[in-house]
């Protein structure tokens, strides 16, 4: 490393001495050129220049290569023009019908509202076809009433008293008796069994019942499906004239109590009227001369279906 240093050193001092010399001889001749010219010149001072030296050896190489520069930034590149559109080429063969797409999936249905109906077309002109056949019976309709019967309660004056069968009021909260029964009855509608106020709905289904109650004084019965009160059940007196009077009062007046429903029972169920009132109801009692064994009170129970 120092012998590479020192190379530049050498060379530059043989440069130095070369030039030196150089400097003198050529200071010697124009000495010697502007002795010439004079006339007190010296021979011994001046000399005439002799011929040209011969060239001389070329001397050592200079101090190494320099390092490389820096690199210089990348240039920035610059888009040119686009270039002119080429002219359109030739069209090219139509290619083969290609394989048939995957079906889409459905479109929305559209906004739009449906359009006006049209006219009616005109009627057609050809012969009327033959009947058709009969069609298969129908399903034998629903019976008429299943079952039914009618229970009563006599009451006379003191003429007929072996046909009066009502003796007593009934009292408030009391069922109603209808002690006799028809003996034109269809099914199994009954008393229940040591009642006479109390009857039975065997089967399942809808019933029609009506009863109707006269008294001599004001009061309200109710009808009650297994003791629980129908709904609208409640009746309450309706006056009605009477031609006489009756043996416990002067009055012209005989109360009324009629009512009809129609009950639908879910199991085998009993049936009643009740004295709903807060006072005892009296049952009228029909006068003397009347039919031996009148009914004051009487209640028909229809099984419909």
């Amino acid at each position: 490393m120092w012998a590479l240093l020192l190379i530049p050193l050498i060379s530059s001092a043989t440069k130095n001495v070369t030039q030196k010399a150089r400097t003198k001889i050529f200071n010697l001749a124009t000495n010697c050129n502007t002795t010439l010219n004079r006339s007190h010149c010296s021979p011994a001072a001046c000399c005439v220049q002799g011929p040209a030296g011969a060239q001389g050896s070329v001397g050592p190489r200079g101090g190494p290569q320099g390092i490389h520069g820096i690199q210089g930034a990348p240039g920035v590149p610059v888009t040119g023009p686009t270039g002119l559109t080429g002219p359109t080429g030739a069209p090219g063969p139509i290619g083969g019908t290609g394989a048939q797409g995957a079906t889409g999936n459905t479109g929305l249905a559209g906004a739009g509202s449906m359009g006006r109906t049209g006219p009616t077309g005109q009627t057609g002109s050809g012969p009327q076809g033959p009947d058709g056949n009969a069609g298969n019976p129908g399903n034998p309709g629903p019976n008429g009433t299943v079952a039914f019967s009618m229970f009563y309660g006599l009451s006379t004056s003191d003429a007929y008293i072996d046909a009066d069968n009502n003796p007593i009021p009934v009292a408030p909260n009391g069922p109603v008796p209808f002690p006799s029964k028809s003996t034109d009855s269809l099914g199994s509608i009954d008393y229940v069994p040591t009642f006479n106020t109390k009857f039975t709905l065997p089967n399942i289904g809808y019933y029609e019942v009506t009863f109707r109650i006269f008294s001599t004084n004001q009061g309200q019965v109710q009808l009650r499906l297994n003791d629980a009160a129908v709904v609208p059940g409640t009746v309450a007196t309706f006056l009605h004239p009477c031609n006489k009077p009756s043996p416990e009062s002067e009055s012209d007046t005989i109360f009324g109590l009629i009512g009809s429903y129609i009950v639908q029972t879910t199991a085998p169920a009993t049936i009643s009227v009740i004295n709903c009132g807060s006072i005892d109801l009296f049952l009228h009692k029909f006068a003397t001369g009347s039919h031996p064994t009148p009914s004051c009170n009487t209640i028909t129970i229809k099984q419909i279906t």
